[in-house]
């Protein structure tokens, strides 16, 4: 069942099934507008579609976001992601997480850190456009070079991670074997 998680002890295809399934994530930033302080922001995100999922969701940042602002001058942030908030883990009765409060330990939770790094090649962007797209029918602009305000689609370079989904803290997993998953889309 593609709406269920992989089980707890395959860690990296746990994380990957849920950037995978995510449409949305929290991007931290060191904020201009804050003086320095961090900022956090809802942006829609895509990770590939089907075969072509990565592991390093895209996004979509419009000119006049503050986040935009924040990236310009210091590309570092961090995406953060939870199970809670995926469509496939909602339970018939509208429960999250398959019933589960989104601050259990077993409702997953991803932080990937590094930098955004600005997609400015035509076939990237191609790629962008597609997944962002598919994942989100109800906002067109995404899939055809975004907002009317300008602005430019975005990857993370992945530096850390971070992946609760369990008991007893972090779960032991590196950026390499997270990036060596298979995808879930396949």
């Amino acid at each position: 069942d593609p709406r269920s998680p992989p089980a707890g002890s395959e860690a990296a295809k746990r994380a990957r099934w849920l950037v995978y399934h995510a449409v949305w994530a929290s991007l931290g930033t060191v904020s201009v507008r804050l003086k320095g302080r961090p900022w956090g922001n809802v942006r829609s995100v895509a990770d590939g579609v089907g075969a072509n999922s990565t592991g390093l969701p895209v996004l979509y940042l419009p000119t006049p976001d503050p986040t935009a602002a924040d990236i310009e001058a210091d590309a570092r942030a961090t995406l953060s992601l939870s199970e809670a908030s995926l469509r496939e883990r909602v339970t018939p009765a509208g429960l999250l997480c398959g019933g589960r409060d989104p601050e259990d330990p077993t409702c997953a939770r991803l932080h990937l850190s590094g930098t955004l790094r600005r997609l400015s090649d035509a076939g990237e962007v191609a790629r962008a456009e597609e997944s962002l797209g598919a994942r989100h029918p109800f906002a067109p602009w995404l899939a055809q070079g975004g907002a009317h305000t300008g602005g430019d689609y975005f990857t993370i370079e992945l530096e850390s991670l971070v992946f609760f989904d369990n008991y007893g803290g972090p779960a032991e997993l590196s950026v390499e074997d997270y990036l060596a998953a298979p995808s879930p889309g396949v």
